[in-house]
């Protein structure tokens, strides 16, 4: 089975609750994964330009068909153990990307082992963490409000403003956003009841590059985020993706892939 388009080089292939679009290489995997509001495919654009011999994966994580539905008390070590599962199933050694909430699973997966090559987090996020637009999202989901839902992502979580809500409501993609924010919304409850252990973390092996965009330097909620993961992991070298914020790799696809390659330090 094969993704749609002009990216039919990648198939799906399942790992337990998990499925993940993979386009075989040699040498180790390329592996994604994706942070809220998004699925696999949103993140296919990035995955096709990316220039490497490596294989390429892209996980779609639970509460984004065709994986498993989220459970409501999803937790961060659930899904920690979904990418486990995942990695199990590709060709080591890896070069980890995380997005958002992605990011901080993917440190989270990489602790312990010892195949993994290198690690690029592009605005990770981790606790405390919107703290503020939980409950209210909630409130919408329990009404079975969702564009209310969706329209609080966008407003209090990714702080945008009304008129890109609007936009958005009159585009082809808000349906995909209203199917994706009970997940959003388990997550950021997931997201804020987990404490990281950046003491572990510091000791991956494996070099950690944190990409941050420009239009969220020192901002909240990306910008501030990712500047704690940056000093609690004084090894990490920080990566600026020039005129983009969080949203690079649908907007600016392949852009982000050659700056996620670099920073993963992978082979020509």
């Amino acid at each position: 089975m094969y993704a749609s388009g002009e990216m039919n080089a990648f198939r799906w292939e399942r790992a337990n609750r998990v499925s993940t679009l993979v386009r075989e290489g040699t040498g180790g995997t390329l592996v994604i994964v994706p942070g809220a509001m998004a699925d696999a495919e949103d993140w296919l654009n990035v995955a096709s330009a990316m220039d490497t011999r490596l294989s390429v994966a892209v996980v779609n994580r639970v509460g984004r068909a065709p994986s498993d539905a989220m459970p409501r008390g999803s937790t961060v070590q659930a899904e920690v153990q979904d990418v486990r599962d995942t990695l199990a199933q590709l060709q080591p050694p890896f070069h980890l990307v995380g997005w958002s909430y992605g990011g901080l699973l993917v440190l989270e997966a990489s602790t312990g082992r010892a195949d993994i090559s290198s690690i690029v987090l592009y605005e990770p996020v981790c606790a405390p963490f919107a703290v503020d637009a939980i409950q209210l999202i909630w409130q919408a989901i329990d009404r079975k409000d969702l564009d209310h839902a969706v329209e609080l992502v966008i407003t209090k979580v990714g702080r945008a403003p009304q008129q890109k809500v609007e936009t958005l409501r009159d585009g082809p993609v808000w349906s995909k956003l209203k199917a994706l924010v009970v997940p959003a919304a388990i997550e950021l409850s997931a997201i804020n009841s987990h404490r990281p252990d950046f003491a572990s973390f510091a000791t991956i092996p494996a070099p950690v590059a944190v990409v941050i965009g420009e239009r969220n330097q020192n901002l909240e909620p990306y910008g501030t985020t990712a500047n704690r993961v940056v000093e609690n992991l004084p090894e990490a070298k920080t990566v600026l993706l020039v005129g983009q914020g969080h949203l690079a790799h649908l907007e600016q696809p392949t852009q982000l892939a050659k700056i996620l390659l670099k920073a993963s330090h992978i082979p020509d």
